[in-house]
């Protein structure tokens, strides 16, 4: 018994499928990889974000406890240097409390996310 089904004129009407099927796999393979490196942008861009944060943190830190400069002037330009700026320096004490935002990719960015955040603060050990 055969399962193709015939057209009137006596070829079958299953001819052409396999190149739907195969355009349809390619097509979920690129949209797969798409949102993948989506994804991994976002994650890259957070990561920059933190480190950042933690640098800059680190550096303004210092600052405080050595009196030098002031250590949200000091904590700039390290945020900077890492592909990010600061949006909050917060002194508290001996502590510093950085945040940082990062950009996203621009085709990311016209998609209405906003940039990536990251907070740290640093200070003396008391423990």
């Amino acid at each position: 018994m055969s399962t193709h089904r015939y057209s009137a004129g006596g070829g079958t009407v299953d001819r052409g499928s396999a190149t739907i099927w195969v355009l349809l796999c390619v097509s979920i393979v690129l949209i797969v990889a798409v949102m993948g490196a989506a994804v991994g942008s976002v994650i890259s861009a957070r990561q920059r974000a933190q480190s950042a944060a933690d640098l800059a943190a680190l550096g303004g830190a210092a600052a405080l406890i050595a009196g030098t400069v002031e250590p949200c002037g000091r904590a700039r330009p390290i945020a900077v240097a890492n592909t990010a700026t600061v949006t909050s320096c917060q002194i508290s004490g001996d502590n510093l409390l950085i945040r940082t935002a990062a950009s996203l990719p621009a085709p990311l960015a016209r998609l209405g996310l906003g940039p990536a955040q990251a907070s740290a603060r640093a200070g003396p050990d008391r423990g």
